[in-house]
Formats: structure tokens, C-alpha cells, sequence
């Protein structure tokens, strides 16, 4: 994604004050759809795209500085879509095809343990379920400064229409785990949430909002980064919805609206990975997206 040299503040940005030094960073969330075994869990292969994953990202998401991937079942896989230099956490589970999260940074980016837990899960978020993914949760921190610069979540929730409760239930475990950082600290919490309308769920809201109501239960502050108009982050060959995003608090500034890989909420079908069938057979059937923030 571009660095703007004239930045859009949006409306949603969170208290701020002047600072000597300031670090933006861009954060790209991308579900890789069952990665490392071909995308399909009921015929497993070596992962074929590799090399497609990897030049989608060389040359539409150079500017990421941290990645959160999620669908991951063969972690060892991942350095592979990487340029060099690279450095990815992520969890072991007893489940052979299980989907995990993994949170990956830049040269000059240190993914570290937060000061109140001694691993990078945030357990409770399986909401009891060993099926389900933990969150992950880290310190971002400048290695040549030394600056901590905000903790990120990363989250790949329940799926399903009719498993918003579930989702809610996740939201809650996940807040009360980030009630423990100090109120102005920034905080980012992105991923695949698999978020439905109310009239999909036969909710009294959409999952989006009682997301973040789940989310402000206990650790306060939280606002959800919109996405544009007409935007889908998820796309198959019958369907199409916004199931990633952006949950913000703290001291930052949010330079513009999340970018979505265009493919996914295209009208008309094109060549490459503009190509619906294309991507969707040697990509995913999510597209990344990628927020930019300023911390100090």
C-alpha cells in the first residue's frame, strides 16, 4: 500500500498528542484458506501456492510491516510467502488441521510477549472449545529504538451465521484479558471475524456492533475501523461479505480507511489476480486487507 505524505486523518481517530518521534506502521490481515495443504481440507496436497501467495505479496503488499495471517495449518509454510528476514509466532495444537493464527513482522519489528503473560495466546477466547483458536496477542516493538509501540490482537473467530453468540462470547474473553493494559496504551485487534448482518443471524444488531460492545465490556475505548463502500473482504464463487477487520483504542492515528485487494469486491472480472476463478483457486477466497496507523 502507498505512504501518503498528506495524510487523511479519519474520523475516528483516537486521542493524540504532539510527540518528537512518530512510527507509522502498516498491518495487513489475510486469511490464506486451509495454507499449506492446497486449500482444501477434504483433499490435502502440498501447497501449490506458494509461489502465487508470495508474488501477490512482493508486489501489492511490499509496505506491510506486520502480518496477520489466519486459515494457517502448516506454520513451517509461511516463511516461504516472506521476503527474507522475516520473523512469524504462532502456537502448537494437537488438531493435524487445525487453522491457526500467525502473527508475522518486518526487519526492525519485534513481536514480543506482553509484561502480564508468559506466552503470546489469549486461551479464553476458545470460549471452552479446544476446536477453537486462541487469540494472539503481542507487544509491537521497534528493535533499533527500543520503543514499544502498541500491542496487537490478532483473532480469527467462530464461523457461521447462526455462531454470533459464540463470536460475542470470544469478544468478551478477549476484553477482559486486554482490561489489563493501561487505558491510553494502543491497541489494534484484527482478523478474520466472520461477522454477518442482523438479518443474516436474526440478531437485534449486526455482529459488527455487538463485536465491539463485547470488546468494550472491559478493556473500554474501542472503535470499529469501517470499511468502504461497496467493499467485500470475502469472496467464493456464491457469496461475498466484509468478514475482516479493524478494532482500535489508545493513542493513534488511523491514516485512512482499511485497503482491500480490489478482487473481492469487483463488478467485473479481469486478468491475473483480478481473475475471480484465479485467485480463488491459487490465493484464497479472502483478500487482504491493510490498515495504516501512527503511534509515538
Amino acid at each position: 500500500m502507498k505512504s501518503f505524505l498528506l495524510m487523511f486523518w479519519i474520523a475516528i481517530v483516537l486521542p493524540w498528542a504532539a510527540a518528537a518521534q512518530q512510527t507509522s506502521v502498516n498491518i495487513t490481515t489475510f486469511n490464506l484458506k486451509w495454507f499449506g495443504i492446497g486449500g482444501n481440507p477434504n483433499a490435502p496436497v502440498k501447497e501449490y501456492r506458494i509461489k502465487y501467495v508470495k508474488d501477490l505479496i512482493s508486489n501489492y503488499l511490499a509496505k506491510t510491516n506486520i502480518f496477520v495471517f489466519e486459515e494457517v495449518v502448516v506454520v513451517k509454510d509461511i516463511p516461504s510467502i516472506l521476503p527474507l528476514g522475516w520473523s512469524c509466532i504462532s502456537y502448537q495444537h494437537p488438531q493435524p488441521q487445525h487453522q491457526k493464527v500467525v502473527l508475522c513482522g518486518a526487519p526492525g519489528v519485534s513481536l514480543n510477549k506482553v509484561s502480564y503473560d508468559n506466552n503470546f495466546t489469549i486461551e479464553e477466547a476458545q470460549a471452552g472449545n479446544a476446536n477453537l483458536r486462541p487469540a494472539m496477542r503481542v507487544d509491537v516493538v521497534e528493535t533499533k529504538s527500543k520503543r514499544n509501540l502498541f500491542t496487537l490482537v490478532g483473532v480469527h473467530l467462530k464461523a457461521m451465521p447462526n455462531e454470533t453468540i459464540l463470536r460475542v462470547e470470544q469478544a468478551l474473553a478477549i476484553s477482559k484479558d486486554l482490561a489489563r493494559i493501561p487505558q491510553g496504551r494502543p491497541v489494534v485487534m484484527t482478523g478474520d471475524m466472520n461477522t454477518f448482518l442482523k438479518s443474516e443471524t436474526k440478531q437485534t444488531e449486526d455482529d459488527v456492533t455487538l463485536i465491539l460492545k463485547a470488546l468494550n465490556s472491559g478493556a473500554r475505548g474501542f472503535v470499529h475501523v469501517p470499511h468502504k463502500a461497496n467493499t467485500f473482504t470475502f469472496r467464493s464463487p456464491e457469496y461475498r461479505n466484509q468478514l475482516d477487520h479493524f478494532y482500535v483504542r489508545g493513542a493513534m492515528r488511523v491514516t485512512f480507511l482499511p485497503e482491500v485487494f480490489p478482487v473481492c469486491s469487483a463488478t467485473q472480472n479481469g486478468t491475473g489476480y483480478m481473475n475471480f476463478e484465479f485467485y480463488y483457486k491459487n490465493v484464497s477466497d479472502h483478500c487482504p486487507v491493510t490498515m495504516q496507523i501512527v503511534v509515538q
